[in-house]
C-alpha cells in the first residue's frame, strides 16, 4: 500500500532555512544601521567644516576690508595714527558694521589673553575733544586662536632697502601688510595668511 502523498507537491520551509534567512537578515540590518550611522556622522562632520570654513571667510573679509581702507589720518590729527607691532595693530578704518554708527573709528586688532582674536575699536573725532573719551568696545572676531604674527612692507626710498619689518613706528601707512595665523595644537582649522594693501597716502595717491 502506498503512504499519503502531500497536496499539490508544495512543502513549508525548514528549520535550517528559516535560521538561515534570518540572519541574512540580521545582518543586512546591520550593515543598514552602521551606514546609517556613518552618514549622521559624515554630515555632522561636514556641517562643522562648512561652519568653519564660512566664520574664517567670513573674518577674513571683514579684517582685508579694514586694512584696505586704513587712512593716513588728518593733518591736524593728534599723534600716531597707524602703529604697529608684530601681535597687533592700531589704526584709523572704517568700521563693517551697521550704517546707524559712526563707521570711522580707531581700532586694535589682537589676540587677547584668553586667546580669543578681537578687534577694540572707538569712534573717531578729529577735533579735539575737553571730555574723556569712552572705553574701547571689544568685538570677537574668532574664538580660540593660539597668536597672530604681522608683517609691514615698507617701501624702498632714499637708499632704504625695502622688505617685511615687524614693527611700524614710521609716519604714513605700510606698503603693505601682512598677517599670519596661529591656532592651538589639535585645531584642524586652517587660514592662509593674509596679505591686504592700505589707502595710499593723499601725497601719494
Amino acid at each position: 500500500m502506498e503512504g499519503p502523498r502531500r497536496g499539490g507537491g508544495q512543502g513549508g520551509f525548514t528549520l535550517l532555512e528559516v535560521l538561515v534567512a534570518l540572519t541574512l537578515l540580521g545582518v543586512l540590518l546591520v550593515g543598514l544601521q552602521q551606514g546609517f550611522r556613518f552618514g549622521l556622522k559624515a554630515l555632522d562632520l561636514q556641517t562643522k567644516v562648512t561652519s568653519r570654513t564660512a566664520e574664517l571667510d567670513a573674518t577674513d573679509r571683514a579684517l582685508r576690508r579694514m586694512i584696505e581702507s586704513m587712512e593716513p589720518g588728518d593733518a591736524a590729527g593728534v599723534g600716531k595714527v597707524m602703529e604697529g607691532r608684530r601681535d597687533r595693530m592700531t589704526f584709523l578704518s572704517t568700521l563693517p558694521l551697521a550704517a546707524n554708527i559712526d563707521r570711522r573709528a580707531r581700532m586694535t586688532i589682537l589676540v587677547s589673553p584668553d586667546k580669543r582674536l578681537v578687534l577694540r575699536w572707538s569712534p573717531y573725532r578729529h577735533e579735539k575733544s575737553f571730555q574723556s573719551p569712552p572705553p574701547d568696545t571689544e568685538t570677537l572676531l574668532l574664538d580660540n586662536m593660539e597668536r597672530i604674527d604681522i608683517a609691514y612692507w615698507r617701501p624702498a626710498a632714499l637708499g632704504i632697502k625695502g622688505g617685511w619689518i615687524d614693527d611700524w613706528s614710521l609716519p604714513g601707512l605700510p606698503g603693505l601688510v601682512r598677517i599670519r595665523f596661529s591656532f592651538p595644537p589639535g585645531d584642524p582649522r586652517h587660514w592662509p595668511e593674509l596679505i591686504a594693501a592700505p589707502a595710499l597716502d593723499p601725497v601719494q595717491r
